[in-house]
């Protein structure tokens, strides 16, 4: 029986990474484009739009403390200017209980994922 769970909870740990994977990837190619969903009523940081973009794709509940962006270009955290490289990474915690023994920590398995992408050049030459 512990055999069987821990065998759910592995597909579980690869199925959260890999959509953990494809949410940042897929948040990075939106923060490359400079676009930021804006309306007079409603003004966001660019970073929140990363973040909306990536819990949008992966569905799973990610704290704003779980993000991390980085401007390669410049050395400084943030999403850099036109034509910078930017780092977009996600820090996730996931509590596995029954391999729990198997991994120490409580059984929370920390799951890190990355993307980078060279921002897009300003319309504006």
């Amino acid at each position: 029986m512990l055999l069987s769970l821990s065998v759910v909870e592995a597909a579980m740990l690869f199925f959260a990474y890999l959509t953990l994977q494809n949410g940042v990837t897929a948040a990075t190619r939106f923060g490359v484009t400079g676009q930021d969903p804006n309306d007079d009523d409603h003004p966001t940081r660019h970073e929140d739009s990363i973040m909306r973009v990536m819990r949008d794709a992966t569905g799973l509940k990610l704290e704003d403390g779980e993000f991390t962006f980085y401007d390669i270009t410049t050395q400084s955290s943030g999403t850099g200017g036109p034509n910078d490289i930017i780092q977009v990474t996600v820090t996730h915690p996931m509590l596995l209980p029954m391999v729990w023994p198997l991994v120490g920590n409580g059984g929370v398995i920390t799951l890190r994922v990355s993307a980078m992408m060279r921002n897009e050049p300003s319309p504006n030459g």
